[in-house]
C-alpha cells in the first residue's frame, strides 16, 4: 500500500472527504452562469526512479500524462504542471474528470511511492493565461517621442517593468 501524508487526509476528511480519498476541492466558486466551480484538485501520482537519476511521473487516473524532474522538487512541481494540463485540458474540451483512484486500486513496484498532487485550477489559469487587454496610460509627451525614435515596444516594456516589480 502506497504511503499517504496524514496531515492531508485529515485536510481532506476536514473537507468533507471521508469516503472518496485524494478527490475534491477545498475552495469553490461560481461561473458567470450561476454554477458551482471546483479550485481545486486532488489526484494520486506514483513516482518511480529513474535508472539515470531523478524521478519520473505517471498517474494512475490520467494514463496519458507523464512527466520527470531530476529533484524531488522539482519532480514534485512538473506533476502539479503535468496534471493541471490534462485537468484544464479535459475541462475546456468539456470532458468529465475522472474518478479518483484509491490508494488500493494500483500497485506499487519497489522503490515507488505516491503522492497526493493538488492542483489549483484557478492559480494554473491565471499563470497561463496569455490573453492580453488594452491598457490606457499617460506618459510625458517627450518621453513619448524618444521611444518612438528607438523603436521601442511600449507593451513590452510595461510587461517587462510589471513583471520586475511584482517579481515573476
Amino acid at each position: 500500500m502506497p504511503t499517504t501524508s496524514k496531515a492531508m487526509i485529515k485536510k481532506l476528511k476536514k473537507h468533507g472527504f471521508e469516503n472518496r480519498f485524494g478527490t475534491g476541492n477545498i475552495k469553490t466558486g461560481r461561473n458567470k452562469g450561476g454554477e458551482i466551480t471546483m479550485h481545486h484538485y486532488f489526484y494520486p501520482a506514483i513516482f518511480h526512479n529513474d535508472e539515470k537519476g531523478g524521478y519520473w511521473i505517471s498517474f494512475p487516473d490520467f494514463p496519458e500524462c507523464m512527466t520527470q524532474g531530476e529533484t524531488m522538487e522539482e519532480a514534485y512541481e512538473m506533476a502539479v504542471e503535468a496534471m493541471g494540463l490534462c485537468i484544464d485540458d479535459r475541462l475546456k474540451n468539456e470532458e468529465s474528470l475522472p474518478e479518483v483512484s484509491a490508494p488500493v486500486d494500483y500497485i506499487l513496484q519497489e522503490g515507488d511511492f505516491s503522492c497526493l498532487i493538488e492542483f489549483d485550477l484557478v492559480q494554473y489559469r491565471k499563470k497561463h493565461n496569455t490573453k492580453s487587454v488594452k491598457k490606457t496610460l499617460s506618459i510625458p509627451e517627450w518621453l513619448n517621442e524618444a521611444a518612438m525614435e528607438h523603436d521601442i515596444n511600449f507593451s513590452q516594456v510595461l510587461q517587462e517593468a510589471l513583471m520586475k516589480k511584482i517579481g515573476i
